[in-house]
């Protein structure tokens, strides 16, 4: 996988953790939330290792 498309897979997952962080500035996060977050936090971890492997099962994508 190209370094950029990592890059880009890690600046994306970060942006996602990072908004939902800053939507819930100030206040105090539940065991709720904090769970929710790391729900969040593997699931982008799993889409990333999904995404690896489908470029891996597609190495010419776009498919011509």
């Amino acid at each position: 996988m190209p370094a950029l498309i990592m890059q880009l897979q890690c600046r994306l997952a970060y942006q996602v953790c990072q908004k939902w962080l800053k939507d819930r500035k100030g206040r105090q996060l539940s065991d709720d939330d904090i769970q929710h977050y790391q729900r969040i936090v593997v699931a982008l971890q799993q889409t990333i290792k999904l995404m690896h492997k489908i470029d891996q099962a597609i190495p010419g994508f776009p498919i011509q």
